[in-house]
């Protein structure tokens, strides 16, 4: 008997879409590589821009029917090209901008690894080794996990929440309901009940509590004051930069600007297709194809760009980030527990 396949999640596919996309620098550079960067779907932008370009092309095609049969317009390009200046300009500044959002964001991403490496390296090595320093280092191995968890859920699902509560809003469905249960296993059921009843911001609950962790340590001279304040300088700078992730999430480009630079594209694109018609004929159909996939492909670069905290194939891997983190803090762990028994092995009888 055949086993049943599973059925493949969002997030597996999502996962598998990746994985594959990141593959391309290992198509290399002859001619099997290049056809496979050119018959590329996945991870493109031509599922987004499918209906922009089909309806420049489709525009073309009857402008030129419409010049072999009805009449024989002639129309110059010099009003037409008025309009370039300005649309360079707007979609220059969109594409380096989002450039410029998105590897702040790979660097706020790293910089979260490094601080939740930092906070619970520094607690390994400045904890005792009694029952004292091991409940510290697991308390706070454990708090500065559910922080990176929350953070990365925060800054990936934030336009997800916001869709949800105008819907609720509109009275058309619950609102916004956030997930939780991958947080059992690291939460007590206290900390899991407040965790639940907080709506928003819930990664400050998280540092609240690698605070209040390493606070307790200090009183109980677990760590030193000097330890004490490395400990929380380094808690500090990973709420700097689930800050810095929020405000790139939170804070798209102003709309004027957005809305300015489509208008621009579109007039520019639709006062080309009658002077290409009246030069190229037929030959117009290819040209506004190839030229429209360029423009909106620019305009939907900056778009994916603009905000790499999501859900979407080009955006970061958050998950993969999180299970970067937690190998990392078991293997930190697992280091100290080491040292710890060969210390043990040395003490003389």
């Amino acid at each position: 008997m055949s086993a049943i396949p599973m059925l493949e999640t969002a997030d597996e596919r999502i996962a598998k879409n990746r994985r594959k996309v990141a593959e391309y620098r290992i198509w290399g550079q002859g001619l099997r590589g290049t056809l496979l960067l050119l018959v590329q779907v996945v991870g493109t932008v031509w599922g987004a821009i499918f209906t922009q370009v089909a309806s420049m092309v489709l525009l073309s095609a009857v402008c030129a029917f419409v010049h072999n049969n009805f009449y024989a317009f002639d129309v110059e390009l010099s009003g037409h090209q008025i309009v370039m200046t300005p649309m360079s300009f707007l979609l220059v500044f969109r594409c380096s901008n989002s450039y410029g959002r998105y590897w702040d964001g790979r660097t706020l991403l790293g910089g979260m690894v490094f601080h939740c490496r930092e906070i619970v390296a520094k607690a390994c090595c400045y904890s005792p080794n009694d029952n004292c320093g091991e409940l510290f280092v697991q308390n706070v191995k454990r708090y500065t996990m559910v922080t990176a968890k929350l953070i990365n859920r925060t800054v990936s699902q934030h336009w997800d929440k916001v869709a949800a509560d105008r819907e609720k809003r509109k009275k058309k469905g619950d609102g916004w309901k956030w997930g939780f249960r991958d947080l059992v296993t690291y939460l007590t059921v206290p900390e899991y009940d407040d965790l639940k009843c907080v709506e928003r911001n819930h990664p400050l609950l998280a540092l609240q509590w690698l605070r209040q962790e390493v606070l307790n340590a200090h009183v109980l001279q677990v760590l030193s004051p000097l330890q004490e304040q490395e400990i929380s300088s380094s808690v500090g700078e990973l709420q700097l930069v689930w800050n810095g992730m929020a405000k790139i999430t939170a804070t798209p480009l102003p709309f004027p600007w957005l809305h300015v630079s489509r208008m621009i594209l579109y007039v520019f694109l639709v006062t080309l297709v009658p002077p290409a018609v009246t030069k190229l004929n037929w030959v117009a159909v290819p040209f506004i194809l190839v030229l429209s996939f360029l423009l909106f492909g620019l305009v939907r670069i900056g778009d994916e760009m603009e905000d790499p905290f999501g859900n979407d194939i080009n955006d970061f891997d958050l998950l993969a980030i999180e299970k970067t983190i937690e190998g990392d803090l078991q293997l930190l762990d697992m280091l100290r527990e080491k040292r710890f028994k060969k210390s043990d092995k040395r003490m003389p009888v």
